[in-house]
Formats: C-alpha cells, structure tokens, sequence
C-alpha cells in the first residue's frame, strides 16, 4: 500500500514542487525583463514552430505550419529545422537572435529525450523566453509522459500555455497551471481540407456492402494492439475483415498520399484512445483524443471511436461518429454498420459536417489564442 502510494499518488506530482522551485528562482529574472514582453506586445506577431528533420516530414507537423500561416499569414510564421548535431538551447537561441518572434512554439520531443538533460534544456530555454519576452506555446502530445509533462511545465512557468489531448478535467492533479487547451484537436488546414472531395466522392457507400472493409491505420503499440487484434477475431468470426494497417515507433511512415487515401476510401475506420503502456506514463488508464477523430471525419468516413473525456465539445457519439465500450460492443457496431448503410452514411456525412465547421473556423490556433489572453498571437 505505501508502494503503490508513492508510485502512484506521489512520484507522477512531482512536477507541482518542481514548478515552484523553478517559480522562486527565476522570478527575479523575470522581473528584470518583464518589460520586454509589453514592447514585444507593440509589435507584429512573429511565431517560430521547431521541429526535428524527421518531424518536419509527418503530416502533424505540415499541418500544424500550414494551420498557423492560414491563421496569422505566411509572412508571421518561421519554420525552424532543429539539427541533431548541435546544441539544441543553442540553436533556439539562434533562431531568437534572427527572427526576434514573439511566440515560440515549443515541443518536449525535439530535444534529449533524457530525463535529466531534457529538464536541464527546459530551464535553459526558460531563461532564453524570459531574457527575450518570448511566449511559449508548449505541444504536450502525451500528458501522461512524466519527463515530457515536466519539462512543460518548466517552459510555461510564467508565461504562456500548453496543448495536451487529455482533458485537464482529468488530469489537472499531475499539472501546476490551468493555462491548458485541452482535449486539442489535431492542427488540419483548409487547403488540405480541400482535397479531400475526391475521396469522399470515391467512398460513398452503393448498395448493402455486406463485404465492406473496416480498417485501422496508424501506430501500433501495447494495449492498442492487443485491442484490435482481438475485434478482429470477433469480426473474423462474422466473416468481416478488419485491415490493420499499423506500424510500431521507429518504423518509417507512409505517404501522405497513401495516409489520406486509406482514410478517404474506407468505409469504416476504426481507432482507440488508450495511451502506450511504458515506464514514465503516469495515469495511463486516461483515454485521449488521436488525430484519427478530426482526420477520419474530415474526409467523410464513418468512424468508430471511444468517448473521450472532454470530446464533447468538439463530436457527440451518435451525431458525429459511433463511440463503443468493449472489443464486444465494437464489433457489433461495426457489425450494424456494415449492414445499414444508410445510417452509416447519414453519420458520417454529419461528421464530415462538423469537420469542416472546425478547420474552417481555425479552430486549434483559436483556441490557443483564447487562452493566450493578453499574451495572444492576434
């Protein structure tokens, strides 16, 4: 019982004192330079997204450049390659020196992934927003991730805030702050959006497809897979195919192209929200919102999903997409829609609907500049 107190109810707070340490010592540094965010206000926005090589060729990090130039204009948004080879606090202090922003967005994953260095970066980083009058906007893509969640906290101190795709409704005991949009859709830009008529034209059901596919994409990890192995035994059994198409970290991506074609073209997509079972993960046990939501209803296919926490603002199950419980009450689902396609159709169209509301509407960066208040892009 004291194990599990410790391990469970302690060691995953350990971000809340760290984040008043961190307060106390830098607080008279940032009362040296807080005027350099009131003459930063003065100016022109300028927003800088960092990524890695290998993140500036995933589709999260296309969009997310595409969604900021829509939403402040080209011209206010720098997109910046973080190399490997050098000094990561070097090269935003760099990019700091060139571009003069005002915001920086800031994500965890970019830089050592070891816990001591990753925290000993964030603090550098910390003084170098202070120093500047720089905001951050700090992705959290795993809230759940202990050395991820802390080196946020650290970066959002003072200033700023944080995207996580777990409602903070449910872990705001795990963070020190409430300057958190969460449950975050994923960054999805018009112009992508756009493209996406042709797959709809292509998936629209004919007749009773008794046979139609149902397929996953996307990354395969514990408990995920085990998950999806186990509704496709059950549909195997009610001769229905589910096609997994997956791939486990560190294999190489699929295309764009292909991504959003399996998506468009597929009846019938299938996703999870359980996070990835590993050492660090505190509450793991809390579902999040995936890309998948926004994507799969994007391009008009019918998706099959869990209740998220806090998802209700953005899709409700049965008007925008069909929720389910179990791997039983999965299948079944899938089952009935298999059949009735009709109604299948009917949802996914109002699914579609409600996407195109969203990304129209700019609806990631809004929400982030809501939250920024005083400190907002716009």
């Amino acid at each position: 019982m004291v194990k599990s107190f410790f391990f469970d109810y302690l060691i995953p707070r350990i971000g809340l004192p760290i984040y008043w340490l961190v307060k106390l010592f830098f607080l008279p540094y940032y009362a040296v330079f807080c005027f350099k965010y009131k003459k930063n206000r003065k100016e022109k926005s300028v927003l800088v997204l960092e990524a890695g090589v290998t993140g500036w060729q995933s589709i999260e990090f296309k969009e997310l450049y595409q969604t900021a130039s829509e939403f402040l204009g080209k011209d206010s948004v720098v997109k910046v390659e973080i190399s490997k080879d050098l000094d990561y606090v070097s090269q935003i202090k760099s990019t700091i020196l060139e571009h003069r922003p005002t915001h920086y967005f800031y994500d965890p994953r970019t830089g050592s992934q070891s816990w001591f260095e990753g925290f000993i970066q964030s603090l550098r980083v910390l003084r170098l927003f202070l120093r500047h009058g720089i905001i951050p906007i700090v992705l959290l893509t795993d809230f759940s991730y202990r050395t991820w969640r802390i080196q946020s906290i650290v970066v959002s101190t003072f200033r700023g805030c944080v995207i996580s795709f777990l409602a903070f409704k449910e872990g705001y005991p795990l963070f020190p702050h409430s300057r958190v949009t969460s449950p975050a859709l994923m960054p999805l830009s018009k112009a992508t959006f756009d493209t996406f008529e042709g797959f709809k034209i292509k998936s629209k059901p004919k007749g009773k497809e008794t046979n139609a596919q149902v397929k996953f994409i996307g990354s395969l990890y514990e408990p995920r897979t085990s998950f999806l192995n186990a509704v496709k035994d059950l549909l195997h059994k009610r001769k229905i195919e589910l096609e997994i198409r997956g791939r486990v970290p560190g294999e190489p991506r699929r295309s764009d192209e292909e991504y959003w074609s399996v998506l468009g073209t597929t009846p019938i997509i299938l996703t999870t929200a359980q996070q990835i079972d590993i050492a660090l993960n505190d509450w793991k046990w809390i579902q999040q919102l995936t890309y998948r939501y926004l994507e799969a209803m994007a391009v008009g296919t019918l998706l099959i999903a869990p209740e998220v926490p806090g998802m209700r603002r953005f899709f409700i199950p049965g008007v925008h997409f069909v929720s389910y419980d179990t791997e039983e009450d999965a299948a079944n689902k899938i089952e009935y829609y298999i059949h009735n396609p009709k109604e299948r159709k009917l949802l996914s169209e109002k699914g579609a609907e409600k996407a195109e509301h969203l990304i129209k509407s700019n609806i990631y960066w809004l929400l982030i500049d809501s939250l920024l208040g005083s400190d907002s892009l716009t």
